[in-house]
Formats: structure tokens, C-alpha cells, sequence
């Protein structure tokens, strides 16, 4: 746990596939990060019958978070401990006999990576391309503010969903729905750079194109 055989290393707002092909498996990913960040990690099943579970180790080889659910399974905010690479386990958290495919999502959200700039009154085109994939936009306010984001369906079966964070990754804000989500009148405290994550709202596995507002 604290050095692990085999890791694949994943990037803050990279989406990898993966796949458990037996019984007992658990997959390993590494990335560094500083102390104190907040990461969130999400797991999607694409195909087969096993339960996303997902593990966060320190660089010593300690439990910081655990997730796991039937589809998709999200540890939403995980305060790392210290400087260093950590470690995901991906696994069965059914039984752990279950197998199947699935996609495993990174993202920092204190300092996410490849954020995409949005302006106010800017519309842009944006696509979820795979199971548990999450898109990451940034704008920055000069003091406290209002905000408002709307996600609209264009092709595919996802539901938008939308969530605002602050510079320092505490969630403000959160909505989803069928065809169209609207965040109304979120409050932004201070100045500073806030983030936008799009994604599928459903159940995590759905994919499709979408254009988002902010306002």
C-alpha cells in the first residue's frame, strides 16, 4: 500500500478505462499531490456486474476514504494528509467476485487540472465522452458575487448536472435535471477563482454533448 506494485498513473481531470477480469482484483492508480489538497474520485460501471469501489491510500499506505456502489461510486471531497503520491485502489465493492469494465475520474478541487476558462454571458459546447467523466470550467469575480449555470442536453442520454466550487474546493452549489439543470443565484463570498464541474447527473454512465451558461 505505501509503495504498490504496477501503478497506472492518472492526471487531476483525467478519465481512464479500466477493466476487473477476476475475482479478488484491485486495480492501482498513483498521482502526487500537496498537503491539503481535496480530491474527488469517481468510479463508473460501463459493462458487466460488479459494484465500483474505490480507495484512497496516503504515501504510508493509509485508509483515507472509501466509496462504493452499485453503479457509480464517488468519494465527493478527501483532505489529503501530506505532501507526496498517493494511491486509488478500483475493486469489486460488492462481494468482490464481480467483474466488468469501468472508467475511473480524478479531479483536484482546490486547483483542478485543465480547467476550461468561461466568462459571464458566454455560452460554450462541451461533450461527457465517457462513464464517470467530469468537466472542469473556471471564471474568477474581483469580490462577493451571484452566479448562475445552466447545462443543456444537445445529443446522447445524459442529465446535466452541475456543481460550483470555491477556490479552496468546498462545494457551494449543486443541481441536476432530465434535459436541463440550472444552478439560480449562487453565492460567491469573495473574490477569487471558482470552478464548474459538468457531468451526468443519472447515474454517472450516460454520455452526450451539452452547452453551459454562466450568468
Amino acid at each position: 500500500l505505501n509503495n504498490p506494485g504496477s501503478p497506472v498513473a492518472i492526471s487531476f481531470g483525467q478519465t481512464l478505462p479500466g477493466i476487473i477480469s477476476f475475482p479478488a482484483e484491485m486495480d492501482s492508480y498513483t498521482f502526487t499531490a500537496n498537503a491539503g489538497d481535496k480530491v474527488l474520485v469517481r468510479m463508473s460501471r460501463s459493462t458487466g456486474t460488479l459494484w465500483p469501489g474505490i480507495r484512497i491510500y496516503t504515501p504510508d499506505g493509509v485508509k483515507l476514504c472509501d466509496q462504493s456502489a452499485s453503479t457509480t461510486s464517488e468519494i465527493l471531497s478527501c483532505t489529503l494528509s501530506t505532501t507526496g503520491t498517493y494511491t486509488i485502489l478500483a475493486y469489486d465493492g460488492y462481494d468482490g467476485t464481480r467483474t466488468g469494465d469501468y472508467y475511473l475520474y480524478l479531479q483536484r478541487l482546490n486547483n483542478p487540472g485543465s480547467p476550461v476558462a468561461i466568462s459571464f454571458g458566454q455560452t460554450l459546447p462541451g461533450t461527457v465522452s465517457f462513464p464517470a467523466e467530469m468537466d472542469t470550467y473556471s471564471f474568477s469575480i474581483g469580490g462577493s458575487d451571484v452566479a448562475s449555470v445552466t447545462m443543456t442536453l444537445v445529443t446522447g442520454n445524459i442529465w446535466p448536472g452541475i456543481r460550483i466550487y470555491s477556490s479552496g474546493g468546498v462545494k457551494l452549489c449543486e443541481q441536476s435535471g432530465s434535459s436541463t439543470a440550472t444552478i439560480s443565484n449562487c453565492s460567491l463570498p469573495a473574490s477569487g477563482t471558482y470552478y464548474i464541474l459538468a457531468f451526468d447527473g443519472y447515474d454517472g454512465t450516460r454520455i452526450g454533448s451539452y452547452t453551459i451558461y454562466l450568468h
